[in-house]
């Protein structure tokens, strides 16, 4: 199998209209052995999170830099990514990110008492293997996995009324964290993908949003992995525009048995 990682982020069409910057960010790895770890992560965006951006690209590097060191340090990747292990790497997580915070606030606006939650940001990651997948969610946001043409969710977190979300800002965020650990069989091609809340909230509901990340492979396979990089940003941003407003992301990783041009895009 081949795999091929794409990576975009656009700008909401509410933010560019109030000249805020995007709130998103997306990371991701290419590890020996055919391991690939992915990350995206959503700044909340509001009056109380003015440094969420920083946030949401020192959580998207975390997660990448944390699972790399996971994998490396210890037996094989099944062992260490087991349902049992999920709490602990979510502490972990929850420590490096609030740490990587305050070195980042101290160094660049100085002494004093530093304020976390004006960093806040959601956080969604992902380490593929060519045996299994496993994924974890802090807060909104969707990972799903597309498979001979049915699309699910590898993840099913607690839903929030309204805006809020869950986040790495607050005391114990580890305790909110949803993982998912999954076998994959044998498949002539398999698309992953990770999107902010701004792509689902797009979207009339819950079945048009299947079906768009499910058109995704669908473009792959027909149009190839260059084609849809291309595209990529003006189709999301059309998105933004017509539905949500808010910024967004998408990660996508495609499997297929075919020869293509890989590409690592962060």
């Amino acid at each position: 199998m081949r795999r091929s990682v794409i990576g975009k982020h656009v700008r909401g069409f509410q933010h560019i209209r109030k000249g805020l910057p995007c709130q998103d960010s997306h990371y991701s790895v290419r590890l020996p052995g055919g391991i690939c770890i992915l990350s995206v992560a959503d700044g909340h965006g509001s009056e109380s999170c003015p440094h969420s951006d920083v946030g949401a690209r020192l959580a998207a590097r975390i997660f990448c830099r944390t699972m790399k060191d996971l994998l490396r340090g210890t037996g094989t990747p099944e062992a260490c990514l087991q349902p049992e292990e999920s709490i602990q790497i979510a502490r972990t997580l929850d420590e490096a990110w609030k740490r990587q915070v305050q070195e980042w606030h101290r160094c660049h606006l100085g002494a004093g008492p530093v304020p976390v939650e004006q960093y806040g940001t959601t956080l969604l990651g992902l380490v593929i293997t060519d045996r299994f997948a496993f994924a974890y969610q802090l807060g909104d946001g969707d990972i799903c996995m597309v498979e001979d043409g049915e699309t699910v969710r590898l993840t099913s977190p607690e839903r929030l009324l309204g805006t809020d979300t869950h986040s790495l800002s607050r005391p114990a965020s580890w305790e909110k964290a949803v993982t998912a650990f999954r076998p994959l069989s044998g498949s002539s091609s398999r698309l992953f993908s990770m999107t902010t809340d701004g792509f689902a909230n797009s979207y009339p509901g819950d079945r048009e949003f299947m079906e768009a990340i499910g058109g995704y492979a669908e473009a792959l396979a027909g149009y190839g992995v260059p084609a849809v990089s291309a595209a990529l940003p003006a189709w999301l941003a059309e998105i933004s525009e017509a539905g949500s407003g808010d910024d967004v992301t998408m990660l996508l990783a495609w499997e297929t048995e075919k020869t293509s041009e890989e590409e690592e895009m962060s």
